[in-house]
């Protein structure tokens, strides 16, 4: 079977987080992604569930505090397991 894939990027200049975490509300109601992969959020475990908590979407989370972190949105109904055997390297992997 040859699925057709939908790839979209995003990308925002340095905003602050609530207008960050406003234009990719909008960009994931627009497109839809299935996942969505997020790179240097800079911010805390904490602010996680405020700025990643978007409708329809799980999260797994790697916050650097003020330093980078990431972060992986998932479409509610897509099966997955976090693979936690890679925090004994302290890496930063998600």
């Amino acid at each position: 079977m040859n699925k057709k894939t939908n790839q979209s990027t995003l990308r925002t200049k340095p905003l602050n987080k609530t207008s960050r975490a406003h234009l990719l509300a909008n960009f994931s109601a627009q497109k839809c992604p299935d996942i969505v992969l997020l790179n240097e959020l800079k911010i805390h475990l904490s602010e996680a569930n405020i700025y990643l908590d978007f409708h329809n979407y799980k999260f797994i989370t790697k916050p650097r505090n003020k330093y980078g972190g990431g972060a992986i949105l998932i479409k509610e109904g897509i099966e997955f397991i976090q693979d936690f055997s890679y925090e004994e390297f302290n890496s930063k992997l998600l």
